[in-house]
């Protein structure tokens, strides 16, 4: 992930060869996230009316002296369809701060526009109430413009004074009301703006990926002689220059942060540099060029800074020039919306891989990407396609025997343990396939309280168990706030021996801050699932209406826990809802996604099979078989070598058992569902109205540590990676030969140990302390005085 002192150092950097790489890495990103097209955005210019007194911006207020226009809803829509005549698939209605452009007059353009054209509006009017906002998002305006500027809030205060006899508005707070009311945002900033240091410059950028923008839109500070910045500039004494260089710096590192977003290359680097300066932009990771649409008569008049370019070029000639100037870089001009590419999954695309004529895949092909994964690499999707594609048995064979072998070498024999813990069961979703829906009236509907949530942990550590996951449905009441109480009451809690020592989480989506919140806590994991990759049966499982109906939405909440520093997240698929080899596909492709964008892939991925559930049907659902399935987890090992894999209670003990050589490496045991069970007497059936599906494996924790002892598997409770900081892209450091002798193996046997002495049954302890023995003679002879002080001296948490 490229944090604030590499930002800074590509910043500063003057050497060509050096300053090659970030171009050709942000055109990399930006080819390989939103393609080659350029897509065009007719500007229009609505109103230079503003009320605004902003120190730089030639349309203040205080400028008696400029020639005020409006245009009329007539005007407006003759630019629409002069946008469609051109090829344009959006229009980006601008305009000062004008209380002119009256909630009505606005929301007539926009219902005009989408009734007439069918193009995509984007808005850029200003701070704007939230009524109107409301307004013009139900009559189809699709996106909105709102530039913060600085993320430097003195600064900010000193070029943009509050709006006569009103209270300073909050930028950042709007642009989050913006994503909420479903509109794709978009924001930006000027560079060598006067007072913008490199760090804040640095902080801008930051700022760009933490609100996850869909567009972005950097120039130059370009001085207006009539403003009092040009006038009485207070320069900052690192002060960040107004040149072209360090714009395109910034566009370039935007993109690398913000990979999927629609990135202009401005007017103002245009007008900078008119022979080149667009294409220096497109070629350092911009995607997006809006010519003017707005008549020549009102174009002099919009004059945020003097000698903007193109200023007095017809829309037809303008639309000339940039056909010719993009299509000579190589690039098209893009079709249709051109929206942001925060959804990274093409179906087409997947469907056309899987599918491949129907053939069987060449056993060359299916050797090589075994090759590939052996050695540790990561697949990509297409070698992912070839491995599911394979149908005939010895190849099958083949893979199965590399993803053992793979496992083997990575993990080694141990078996990471956990339990879940449902902390609440309400839920304003409607899933299909879900206990928890809320229209499934049968369902016992509980929250835990703090001292059910207590008893809960302490019967769990009474069992021996050190890592838990909690899961909650998705509801206004289980906010950041909750989930954080919660995680922090769990923590707290210690029964004799018992302690929690890793608390991951299984939890709806929510905004940077949200999760922010969450981090706080001290979460381990974050968790959640897409459920199904396929967009069409994502739509017919999640009614819309709801909050997890959003695809987008959903696909994007580990994006925005990554940036809120949640270092591990967990993602997952719900296979039997869509075919399984896509659904694979789609998780292949989502680890690809966070490589790409921060530098580290998932921490775990889960692929649990769809159960009976209260008030479900399976009928006509198409399900997973034991022999796919046990295939998929093969291919899954293949795919993302350093990914953990989890195997949940959902599957029988006996398939669980067989899944593990292939590539498992953590399994929950002695797991309860129904909400407040753990410290109640086992029921002989289970109820499903109390709990989200029914469970495959019901066995006791020391059932299941019994079994994997036996079977020469090393239990691990270990949580010691996640205590020393060894975790996101620090794990991957770490994730190399000679890592498990050092820290892994180790760590799971003074865990090991721990249990043996503390919780196991007698048949559980003798094998337990054979299987230590035995591992243990292999270590350095500090691991054995180690596990002797756990066994004799009665310490306990000793880890590398």
């Amino acid at each position: 992930m490229i944090d604030r002192n590499a930002i800074l150092g590509w910043l500063l950097e003057a050497d060509e060869a050096r300053l090659a790489e970030l171009w050709s890495a942000a055109d990399d990103t930006r080819h390989r996230a939103v393609g080659d097209a350029v897509h065009l955005r007719g500007l229009v210019e609505v109103s230079n009316h503003c009320v605004r007194a902003c120190a730089y911006c030639g349309l203040r207020a205080a400028r008696d002296e400029l020639p005020r226009y409006r245009m009329s809803v007539d005007e407006v829509l003759d630019c629409a369809h002069q946008a469609v005549f051109l090829g344009y698939g959006t229009v980006v209605l601008q305009a000062g701060e004008d209380p002119g452009l009256t909630a009505a007059l606005v929301e007539s353009m926009v219902c005009r526009i989408k009734a007439e054209t069918g193009l995509a509006v984007t808005l850029s009017l200003g701070e704007r109430e939230d009524e109107e906002l409301v307004r013009w998002r139900a009559a189809g305006a699709d996106r909105y413009l709102l530039r913060f500027e600085t993320s430097n809030r003195e600064l900010y205060a000193r070029i943009h004074p509050a709006r006569p006899g009103r209270a300073a508005a909050d930028r950042l707070s709007l642009l989050r009301r913006l994503r909420a009311l479903g509109y794709e945002t978009g924001s930006g900033v000027m560079v060598g703006i006067p007072g913008q240091t490199w760090d804040d410059l640095a902080g801008d950028l930051l700022l760009m990926r933490e609100l996850d923008l869909d567009m972005i839109g950097i120039g130059p500070y370009l001085a207006h002689p009539e403003t009092p910045l040009s006038v009485a500039a207070p320069a900052a004494t690192d002060q960040v220059p107004a040149d072209e260089l360090t714009t395109l710096k910034a566009v370039a590192l935007a993109r690398l942060l913000c990979p999927g977003a629609n990135i202009p290359s401005t007017t103002a680097l245009a007008t900078i540099d008119r022979a080149q300066g667009r294409e220096l932009g497109l070629q350092r990771g911009a995607n997006v060029v809006m010519p003017n649409l707005t008549p020549l008569r009102y174009r002099e008049l919009y004059e945020i800074y003097p000698g903007k370019a193109c200023v007095n070029e017809t829309a037809e000639a303008c639309a000339a020039c940039l056909e010719k100037r993009i299509t000579t870089l190589g690039r098209s001009l893009g079709s249709g919306r051109g929206d942001a590419q925060v959804d990274f999954i093409d179906d087409t695309r997947l469907e056309a891989l899987l599918s491949a004529s129907g053939a069987e895949p060449d056993a060359v092909e299916v050797r090589d990407a075994i090759a590939r994964s052996l050695a540790k690499e990561a697949l990509s999707v297409e070698q992912t396609a070839v491995l599911l594609r394979a149908r005939d048995p010895a190849l099958r064979a083949e893979v199965m025997a590399a993803a053992r072998q793979l496992k083997e070498t990575v993990y080694g024999n141990r078996i990471v343990l956990f339990a879940p813990l449902y902390v609440g069961n309400e839920c304003v979703n409607d899933c299909a396939y879900c206990g928890f829906r809320s229209s499934n009236l049968e369902a016992v509907r509980a929250t835990l309280d703090r001292d059910q949530l207590r008893r809960q942990v302490a019967a769990l550590e009474r069992e021996g168990h050190k890592r838990l996951i909690l899961v909650y449905g998705e509801h206004p009441g289980y906010d950041p706030a909750f989930i954080a109480d919660s995680v922090r009451e769990v923590y707290a809690t210690r029964d004799g021996r018992g302690e929690i020592r890793r608390v991951n989480i299984n939890a709806a989506p929510f905004d940077v801050d949200g999760f922010r919140t969450i981090r706080e806590a001290g979460i381990g994991t974050y968790q959640v699932f897409q459920e199904t990759y396929h967009h069409g049966t994502y739509a017919r499982v999640h009614p819309r209406g709801t909050r997890k109906g959003d695809y987008r939405w959903r696909l994007s909440a580990l994006d925005r826990a990554m940036m809120a520093g949640c270092d591990d997240v967990g993602l997952g698929a719900l296979f039997g809802l869509h075919d399984w080899r896509f659904e694979t596909l789609g998780l292949v492709r989502h680890a690809l996604h966070l490589q790409e964008r921060f530098g580290v892939g998932p921490h775990t991925i889960s692929f649990p099979r769809l159960r009976p559930a209260s008030g479900v049907t399976l009928d006509g659902l198409p399900l997973v078989g034991d022999d796919d399935f046990l295939y998929l987890v093969a291919v899954l090992r293949l795919a993302v070598p350093y990914t953990g894999l989890i195997l949940t209670a959902r599957e029988d003990a006996a398939l669980r058992r067989a899944a593990l050589a292939l590539g498992v490496s953590q399994i929950d045991a002695g797991t309860r569902l129904e909400l407040g069970a753990y410290d109640e007497p086992v029921l002989a059936q289970p109820c499903l109205e109390r709990g989200q599906f029914a469970l495959g494996d019901a066995r006791s924790l020391d059932e299941v540590m019994h079994e994997l002892v036996q079977d020469g598997y090393l239990p691990s409770f270990c949580t010691a990676c996640y205590r020393q900081g060894r975790t996101g892209e620090h794990f991957m450091e770490f994730a190399v030969p000679g890592f498990i002798k050092r820290f892994c193996t180790p760590n799971a046997l003074t865990t090991l140990q721990e249990y043996l002495c503390d919780f196991a049954s007698a048949d559980t302890r003798a094998a337990g302390e054979a299987l230590v023995a035995q591992q243990a003679a292999a270590l350095p002879t500090e691991v054995g005085e180690r596990l002797r002080r756990i066994r004799e001296d009665g310490e306990r948490d000793l880890y590398y």
